[in-house]
């Protein structure tokens, strides 16, 4: 199943970029910026790997690799939702996207009429 791979590969790959974004602090160093702008060139980099391997086997496959992205990002800011100093409403509603996108992501793959709309 070539877009579980897709979607799985996006989403190790958005949730380390995600990571390592959150955890710049000073924006005003070089060095940060440097590392925001190569850690966003690896994420778009992939589809060039991506391409280049798979030829067109994948088809259209590929256009989970970026659901994969936003949800590995989204999974990696739920960390944050347990600190001290943070708006409620924004945590929860965060808990809420996370959620719903879970039980969609999961009815998308596992559920059979679903799963016959993958590519």
């Amino acid at each position: 199943m070539v877009s579980l791979g897709m979607f799985a590969l996006g989403a190790f790959i958005g949730f380390v970029i995600a990571y390592g974004l959150t955890k710049i602090t000073d924006w005003t160093k070089p060095a940060s910026v440097f590392s925001a702008i190569i850690s966003a060139a690896v994420a778009g980099g992939v589809f060039t790997f991506i391409q280049y391997l798979g030829g067109t086997s994948i088809g259209t496959a590929l256009f989970l690799y970026p659901v994969g992205l936003a949800y590995g990002a989204l999974c990696s800011n739920l960390r944050w939702v347990t600190e001290q100093n943070i708006n409620r409403f924004f945590a929860l509603l965060h808990i809420a996207a996370f959620a719903a996108a879970s039980v969609l992501l999961l009815a998308w793959f596992l559920y059979p009429p679903f799963r016959d709309l993958l590519p």
